[in-house]
């Protein structure tokens, strides 16, 4: 949790476009909305529910949150900004119908100037509650009414992240992308990584992966027998690789990882992947691209986006694709200026934000 000053409350709070603290008595519905950016009128991201010990504490995340989703919404060609919001609460115990119930009424008083999506402790089921009082929920499954999971879109838009960042190791303006026999290690497999894996074996990627879950990896073996899956992290970290592709928790990549990874390219499906800024400096210095999280992994939001205008999976999918072209182009950037990937990556995104020709 971010340490909580006057002057760090302060600059979070002049950054979204608006910050909206919200309660229902009845309900006992509490929590806060950060809309970073609206862009054709709309903001779009996940409410968590998740037990924050302040209201300053849940604005504190959902202002860095919800400017990572206007970020990757601009990489990603997505026509919406950012939002993100917090139901302040335990998951187990608050999430009752009828506080499910008010928040729906409460983001429906917004107009569709915010577009709920699921995020952590905010099941597609629960959105369905959700969605009885509100008509801006997206990311619902095709049971209720969606268009499934967001997964497979967000593994295809990793994979095309991929191609782009071996691409800008080479001296080939395209084709440089074939993962033919390319080494390959995904980090998580409880929510893109089984999809990222099936696209990578597709592709003839030779794929090592790791869960914590021993049920998980079990599955992962049975499903893709040709894929070597280790028990611990740092088995993985330790193998060589070409590739490392972290689609599980935060913080995963450490700067003893940067430092002394026997990898090329890292790309990655998790938020907050950096467990410090120092790790982008040490994969820079040993000259290992790094293709910042929001450049590659905006797949989920193209996905909810898609859902709420009828879904066209080409479209969805043709513009997840342009991730190849803009990975290539950060990463060929920071190198020809000397600057942090990150870097070079925010300022395009505020770039196409402003609408700049060009971006």
């Amino acid at each position: 949790m971010k340490e909580i000053t006057v002057e760090a409350l302060e600059r979070a709070m002049g950054s979204p476009e608006e910050i909206i603290v919200f309660s229902d008595r009845d309900s006992g519905l509490r929590g806060v909305l950060s809309i970073d950016a609206t862009r054709h009128g709309r903001s779009l991201g996940g409410t968590r529910v998740q037990d924050y010990p302040s209201v300053s504490a849940a604005i504190m995340d959902m202002t860095g949150f919800s400017r990572a989703v206007s970020l990757k919404s601009a990489l990603a060609g997505a026509q919406c900004g950012g939002g993100k919001g917090a139901i302040i609460g335990d998951p187990a115990t608050v999430k009752t119908k009828e506080l499910l119930h008010a928040f729906g009424r409460f983001v429906q008083s917004l107009g569709g100037r915010y577009i709920l999506t699921p995020d952590w402790g905010m099941s597609s089921a629960d959105l369905a509650v959700v969605a009885e009082e509100c008509a801006f929920v997206t990311g619902l499954a095709s049971a209720h009414g969606g268009a499934g999971s967001p997964e497979p879109l967000v593994a295809y838009g990793v994979l095309e992240g991929l191609r782009g960042a071996f691409e800008a190791t080479t001296e080939a303006t395209s084709g440089g992308g074939d993962l033919t026999g390319v080494r390959v290690g995904v980090e998580g497999l409880a929510m893109s990584g089984p999809h990222l894996i099936e696209l990578l074996v597709a592709e003839g990627a030779v794929v090592t992966a790791m869960d914590p879950s021993e049920e998980l990896r079990r599955a992962t073996a049975e499903r893709f027998p040709g894929v070597t899956v280790v028990d611990s992290l740092r088995r993985l970290q330790e193998t060589e690789l070409d590739a490392y592709c972290p689609c599980a928790g935060s913080g995963t990549l450490t700067e003893e990882f940067a430092s002394a990874g026997r990898v090329r390219v890292v790309c990655g499906a998790a938020n907050g992947q950096l467990a410090s800024p120092g790790v982008e400096t040490a994969f820079t210095r040993r000259d290992i691209a790094y293709v910042p999280e929001f450049a590659a992994n905006g797949g989920g939001v193209v996905h909810c986006l898609e859902e709420r205008l009828g879904y066209d999976a080409e479209r969805a999918r043709a513009t997840v694709a342009t991730y190849r072209d803009t990975v290539r182009t950060i990463l060929r950037t920071a190198v020809e200026e000397g600057r942090p990937a990150t870097e070079v990556a925010v300022e395009l995104a505020e770039r196409r934000l402003k609408g700049e020709a060009g971006a």
